[in-house]
């Protein structure tokens, strides 16, 4: 196999266990959209991967992204045999970085707006907005206590809550076709809908439907982009372990329908696939896990004016934020952070976080991110104790660590 690392991710290991997102190297997921953009010849000022990162040449109609959710580089360094069908095929195997937070809510969002996380600032299943002033769930456009989705429609319009940058009308006014193809729990949703070009997402049911459409997609399509996602990988993982024999096994599987599909497209010249991942996951456990209100039950949660006396989660128990007030003495609670929870959290403020690189400068996350992360090293997490929002998952994302911070991206050509 033509397994390519890039010799400067050595320097994204810039703390103990933690893994920056190699913004500066060009070699993150924030890259891959604006390498798409550049294949196509569609203008676009964001910074692209190095060209020795994926395959190209001078004459690419299609370009299919293939966005396979919690697709770590972990899975290719534990179960190598498994990805040895790419040897029938020109192909690289390069090795990147995924952004901070190492969310869906981050990655997806970039893949739809064309923008790093830190610009478009949809960065978690659980965030702060500040226009709207609330801690939401942008992906089901609710509130994190919210019993069905879409529950913000009924007071804003969506271009209140999402980023209005959108990379299939961006394609598409080049003369370029698009099309999304989605699982059918997210093709009707209003998140998907925004973000679409002329075509409405395609939904399928099993991963041997969603290949097989996206297959005829390619057959028939003369010049565009193609989007195709899958969340099988993160939920077996999330409820049975990333090492669990029910992840190799729907690995396994996922992998075999990637060989299928690309058998059935191999006499489609001038075609690009291109298979990614947003982050991967690391193991957790009870016995690994603090609840900060249980610590420290005079701190407020995230507390906001809609749920006066309420604490509420802000990011994942891998990456616990804390917005305080103007009042609060940032640097006493940082100190009390650490002294209590020990060596195996990292405790940051904002200023800390963007100097180690987790983020560019961004007018947007000062207004919405946390002014304290609480970042467990590797299996630990942080977060709040309610029954609404127990932990229940054993495998999880959005820290800092190698088995979540690193991700493949594979270069097909045809």
């Amino acid at each position: 196999m033509n397994i390519h690392t890039n010799k400067l991710l050595v320097n994204t290991e810039c703390a103990d266990d933690i893994i920056r997102p190699a913004y500066e190297e060009k070699l993150s997921f924030a890259n891959i959209m604006p390498t798409v953009n550049k294949i196509l010849g569609v203008e676009d000022a964001h910074e692209t991967l190095p060209e020795s990162e994926y395959l190209s040449s001078p004459q690419i109609d299609n370009v299919i992204l293939i966005f396979l959710d919690n697709f770590a580089w972990y899975f290719l360094e534990k179960y190598i045999d498994e990805y040895a069908f790419l040897d029938d095929y020109n192909h690289q195997i390069s090795k990147l970085t995924s952004q901070f937070p190492a969310t869906t809510s981050a990655h997806a969002t970039s893949v739809y707006t064309g923008l790093p996380v830190y610009e478009h600032g949809i960065y978690e299943w659980h965030m702060y907005h500040d226009e709207i002033d609330e801690i939401i769930s942008p992906f089901l456009l609710n509130r994190p206590t919210d019993t069905r989705p879409e529950t913000l429609l009924d007071d804003y319009a969506i271009d209140q809550i999402l980023p209005q940058s959108n990379v299939f009308e961006k394609i598409e006014a080049y003369g370029l076709s698009t099309q999304a193809i989605v699982p059918n729990i997210l093709a009707p949703s209003a998140f998907n809908h925004y973000y679409k070009g002329s075509n409405d997402p395609i939904g399928y049911a099993t991963l041997s439907e969603g290949f097989t459409k996206l297959k005829e997609v390619v057959v028939n399509s003369t010049k565009g982009f193609t989007y195709f996602y899958y969340e099988g990988i993160d939920t077996i993982s999330h409820k049975y372990r990333i090492d669990s024999e029910y992840t190799y096994a729907e690995l396994k599987s996922t992998l075999w329908h990637l060989q299928n599909f690309l058998s059935r497209i191999k006499n489609n010249p001038n075609t690009l696939v291109l298979v990614c991942a947003d982050h991967g996951q690391t193991a957790v456990y009870d016995t690994q896990t603090v609840y900060l209100d249980d610590l420290f039950p005079d701190i407020k949660i995230n507390q906001i004016a809609r749920y006066p006396g309420q604490n509420n989660p802000l990011g994942t128990p891998r990456d616990f934020f804390l917005r305080l007030d103007a009042k609060d003495d940032t640097k006493a609670i940082i100190d009390r952070l650490k002294d209590k929870l020990g060596e195996q959290y990292h405790v940051l403020s904002y200023q800390d976080m963007q100097n180690l690189g987790l983020f560019k400068e961004s007018e947007i996350f000062k207004r919405r991110f946390g002014h304290v992360a609480i970042i467990g090293k590797e299996g630990h997490c942080a977060y709040i104790n309610s029954a609404q929002h127990k932990i229940t998952k054993k495998s999880l994302h959005g820290g800092l660590s190698s088995k979540e911070m690193y991700i493949p991206l594979i270069s097909v050509l045809f």
